[in-house]
């Protein structure tokens, strides 16, 4: 697992898609918005990507042999725990030194 960690505007969806595009892995995103958003993206940047899930959509049962992608990762995470917790995230951790999965 990798993370790409820049500031706002500096390329990280646009990097999400490229890498959906060559590794035919699907883009978890936090909403519906934040999915039409990557779709008109890709169609701008000329590259076919699988559709975006977006965590109201139910993907249990489904197989994703080359994993996902996770873009905007503090928004899916503040948006799961809404949806499934009913709950504020307060705090997270995440691991930077290697792959902890």
């Amino acid at each position: 697992m990798k993370g790409l960690f820049l500031k706002r505007g500096r390329g990280k969806t646009t990097a999400s898609i490229y890498t959906s595009a060559m590794t035919g892995c699907p883009i978890v995103v936090a909403n519906e918005i934040s999915k039409h958003y990557i779709k008109e993206k890709a169609t701008e940047l000329g590259v076919t990507i699988p559709d975006p899930i977006s965590i109201y959509e139910c993907a249990r049962g489904k197989k994703f042999p080359n994993g996902v992608l996770i873009d905007n990762a503090e928004a899916v995470i503040k948006a799961w725990a809404q949806e499934n917790l009913n709950a504020p995230v307060v705090a997270f951790t995440m691991s930077i030194d290697g792959d902890s999965v």
